[in-house]
C-alpha cells in the first residue's frame, strides 16, 4: 500500500503534524496600541493584579458640588458650570501638562494627580467627565467620549474629547464632526444634543482644532480608555503581566476595543495560553456583535486554537475550529490553507485507523479549500486506489 504524504514540502511519508508548518502560514497580526494621549507616539506592545481605579471623585469636585445649588439649573446649565469652574485654566486650577505628550512609559494620573500635576488632553477629560458624571447623577443625560483624530497629527495620535447627550434643552453647535463608519461605535450620536465638553476649550459646544475622524464611546468605554493607555505605559516599560491585567480590563468595559483585545490575544499567545486567548476573545466577542475589527481577532483566535490542537495530533478537533473560524471569514484565504492542511493530515490520521470513507471526504474537503494544495491531490488519488 502507498504511503500518504504529510504536509510537510510535500515528501514526507509521516504522518504526525508538524505545527510549525502551519504557524508559519498563519498570518500574525502585530499588537496594537493607538495612543489616545495628546500627541503620545504609537507603543509597541508585544505583575500586577489590579490597576488604580480611573475617574475616583476628589474632595475638590466634592467641595464645588455642595456649594452650587444644581437644583434650579437645567442640564445645559449643570454641564456650563461644571465646564467653567473645571475647565484648564479655569477657577478650579487644573492645568494643561504640556510635558506628558512625550511620556510612552508613564501610566494616565488620577484624577487627584491630575488636581496637582495637571494633565494631558486625556486626564483632563476623565477629570471632566468624572465631575460631570457627579453633577448630573439625577439627570436624563449620558456621558462619554470622542476618541478624535486631528488634522494634520501623525495616523496613530487620536485625542480624548468628553461630550454630553441632552435630549431636551438648548442646541448647542457642533463644529466639524465626521463620523468614520469603519470604526466602532456604541451611542447614536445623533439622539438629542451631542455637546462637546472639551476641557481645553473656552466654552461648551467648542472644539477648536480641525478634525477629521470622531468615534464616540460611552462612559464605560472611556473608563476603558484608562485602563488601555495604563496597558501601553506598563508594556513601555516591559510589565507584560500589568499590561495584560489593564488591556483585560479595558476591553471588559469596552468590548468594542479591538486594539486592548488584540494585545490581550497577542501577549496571552506569546504566553504559551490559546486555550485563554480564545476563551477570554470568544467571550469579548459576544458582547460586540458583528464588529468586523473584533471578529477579525476571534478569527484569528480560532485558527490558533486549531493550530495547538493539530500540533498535538488532534486532528478532529482541530478542523472543527478551522470551521468555525471559515464560518466567520469564509473568504480568508489564509485560513483556507491552514484548513486545507489540516483536513489533509486529519485524513491521514483517518488513513491509518483504517477509516477510508472518511479518510476520503476529508481528503475532498482539503481540496476543495485549496486547489493548489498539491499533497491533498495526490493524497487523495492514492486513498481513491484503494
Amino acid at each position: 500500500m502507498q504511503r500518504l504524504n504529510i504536509n510537510e514540502h510535500g515528501r514526507s511519508p509521516v504522518s504526525k503534524l508538524d505545527s510549525t508548518r502551519f504557524l508559519r502560514k498563519v498570518v500574525v497580526i502585530a499588537a496594537l496600541a493607538t495612543s489616545f494621549q495628546c500627541m503620545r507616539p504609537l507603543v509597541s506592545v508585544a505583575h500586577a493584579e489590579t490597576i488604580r481605579t480611573p475617574m475616583e471623585a476628589t474632595e475638590t469636585m466634592r467641595r464645588f458640588l455642595a456649594s452650587v445649588d444644581f437644583g434650579k439649573k437645567d442640564e445645559i446649565d449643570v454641564i456650563k458650570a461644571v465646564h467653567v469652574y473645571f475647565r484648564a485654566g479655569g477657577p478650579a486650577g487644573i492645568k494643561r501638562d504640556a510635558t506628558r505628550n512625550a511620556r510612552t512609559d508613564a501610566p494616565p494620573r488620577t484624577n487627584t494627580e491630575t488636581e496637582k500635576l495637571g494633565g494631558d488632553c486625556s486626564e483632563l477629560s476623565y477629570y471632566m467627565l468624572t465631575t460631570l458624571s457627579l453633577a448630573l447623577a439625577e439627570r436624563d443625560v449620558k456621558l462619554g467620549a470622542f476618541e478624535i483624530h486631528i488634522k494634520g497629527d501623525p495616523p496613530d495620535v487620536w485625542h480624548v474629547v468628553p461630550f454630553a447627550i441632552v435630549t431636551d434643552g438648548e442646541e448647542i453647535a457642533i463644529n466639524d464632526r465626521k463620523l468614520v463608519e469603519k470604526t466602532h461605535r456604541v451611542l447614536n450620536v445623533n439622539e438629542g444634543n451631542v455637546i462637546f465638553v472639551d476641557p481645553q476649550a473656552k466654552q461648551v459646544g467648542m472644539l477648536e482644532p480641525k478634525i477629521d475622524a470622531i468615534v464616540p464611546t460611552d462612559i464605560e468605554g472611556a473608563k476603558g480608555m484608562y485602563f488601555r493607555e495604563h496597558a501601553m505605559a506598563s508594556a513601555a516599560k516591559g510589565n507584560m503581566d500589568e499590561a495584560l491585567v489593564a488591556f483585560k480590563q479595558a476591553t471588559e468595559l469596552n468590548p468594542y476595543d479591538y486594539i486592548s483585545l488584540e494585545n490581550v490575544r497577542v501577549i496571552l499567545t506569546k504566553k504559551g495560553k490559546t486555550d485563554e486567548a480564545h476563551e477570554f476573545i470568544e467571550r469579548i466577542a459576544a458582547r460586540s456583535k458583528d464588529d468586523p475589527n473584533v471578529k477579525q481577532i476571534l478569527v484569528t483566535a480560532k485558527m490558533n486554537m486549531a493550530l495547538k490542537l493539530g500540533g498535538e495530533t488532534k486532528y478532529k478537533e482541530a478542523v472543527a475550529y478551522i470551521e468555525q473560524a471559515l464560518e466567520l471569514d469564509p473568504k480568508n484565504k489564509t485560513t483556507k490553507e491552514v484548513a486545507s492542511e489540516l483536513y489533509n493530515n486529519y485524513g491521514i490520521q483517518l488513513s491509518s485507523e483504517g477509516k477510508i470513507e472518511e479518510a476520503k471526504r476529508a481528503l475532498e474537503r482539503a481540496v476543495a479549500l485549496d486547489s493548489k494544495n498539491k499533497t491533498a491531490k495526490r493524497n487523495l488519488g492514492i486513498i481513491g486506489k484503494q
